[in-house]
């Protein structure tokens, strides 16, 4: 091969390099993005049961013994005293009592966002997923190139 075509050569490699870097760094962006939204639907997934779960409470008598969870599948028994109202943690280990109706409202209202930010989400991977495509269709065109 002569030194003329050495370089091109070198610089096809190069290129070929780079696309395949700029594929991975998009991959991983992916993966993110799509933890990013698996994440959010478990969460929407949780409001809704804790949505239910308010709505049987406020139809229970006061005084009824429910099951409360203490964490990880963990219950005891308790007395129901007050089924109007919970005790909701706003952030930051701060929380305030609402009315069911209240928290239901204000459930429903972190649903739309969280809905929101997986319609942002997934306009990003598509956006993503049109441009690895066209990464990976560079880096056959290099590579067979390379081949030669």
């Amino acid at each position: 091969m002569k030194e003329n075509e050495l370089k091109i050569q070198k610089t096809k490699e190069e290129k070929l390099k780079e696309a395949y870097i700029q594929y991975q760094m998009l991959k991983q962006q992916l993966n993110a993005l799509n933890s990013q939204k698996s994440l959010l639907e478990k969460n929407i997934e949780l409001m809704n049961e804790t949505i239910e779960n308010m709505k049987e409470i406020n139809s229970l008598q006061e005084g009824k013994e429910i099951l409360s969870s203490i964490g990880n599948g963990v219950y005891v028994k308790a007395e129901l005293k007050n089924n109007k109202n919970v005790i909701i943690e706003i952030g930051n280990d701060i929380m305030i009592e609402k009315s069911i109706p209240e928290a239901i409202l204000l459930l429903e209202k972190k649903k739309e966002e969280a809905s929101g930010i997986i319609e942002k989400i997934d306009r990003q991977i598509i956006a993503f997923e049109n441009e690895i495509s066209k990464i990976e269709r560079k880096i056959v065109e290099i590579s067979k190139e390379v081949e030669k």
